[in-house]
């Protein structure tokens, strides 16, 4: 799910060893912390034009990537709280709480050989309980669904078709591109060991296939 809404941002040539159009993206912007945004300076890796959220930017020592980026971070927010005093701000609503179990639901209606993407579940949430911003209730991985079959996560890919880490889901990345590989879904290594799905439109699934009465609780109430 969405959660960071940057404002300003420029990306920094990273130098060797990094592999080539590798960049660390500087961005100031507002991120959802626990239903209420709070304004954040990011420093982010970027393969390829694709962030990689989950990797903390690294710096080689003999270089002057550690400067260069800290020099940007100072101009970058002097320009923010320059812009800041131009804008006007609408206070954010407060996220709707949606019962995790029922992105789980989603995801168990992938069919075999499609994938989608994170941001599909969050448009396809945002659009059911016609919101801006979500939060789930609660966060549980269950390995099996109420048929005893197991469930997809391997389905779900990040922007472009990227295979994510595993991390604490049920799944490593090996695994999922294991699944994907075993469902006619081919993959690729790319830039600084990253993976992603080939073709990746060739696989999409369309969740507004999917009407959001057969997925979601949300009531004619929860939408006023």
């Amino acid at each position: 799910m969405k959660t960071y809404y940057p404002r300003v941002i420029k990306d920094i040539p990273a130098s060797y060893p990094h592999p080539d159009n590798t960049m660390y993206r500087i961005s100031v912007g507002d991120e959802e912390w626990g239903g209420t945004f709070v304004q954040v300076v990011k420093v982010q890796m970027v393969y390829d034009g694709n962030v990689a959220g989950r990797k903390s930017p690294s710096y080689p020592l003999g270089t002057d990537d550690w400067e260069r980026v800290t020099d940007e971070i100072a101009r970058i927010t002097e320009t923010y709280a320059e812009q800041k005093q131009k804008m006007v701000f609408i206070p954010s609503k407060e996220a709707v709480v949606i019962p995790y179990l029922e992105r789980i639901k989603l995801i168990n209606r992938i069919p075999f050989g499609k994938i989608i993407r994170e941001e599909d579940i969050d448009d396809y949430f945002k659009k059911a309980y016609k919101t801006d911003t979500f939060r789930y209730s609660d966060v549980c991985h269950p390995v099996y669904n109420e048929s005893g079959e197991q469930i997809p996560y391997w389905r779900v890919v990040g922007k472009g078709g990227r295979v994510t880490m595993g991390g604490r889901f049920t799944l490593t990345r090996e695994q999922k591109i294991e699944y994907l590989n075993k469902e006619g879904i081919e993959t690729e290594y790319f830039g600084n060991d990253l993976a992603r799905v080939i073709n990746f439109r060739k696989h999409w699934f369309d969740l507004d296939t999917i009407a959001p009465s057969e997925i979601t609780e949300v009531t004619a109430d929860k939408n006023e």
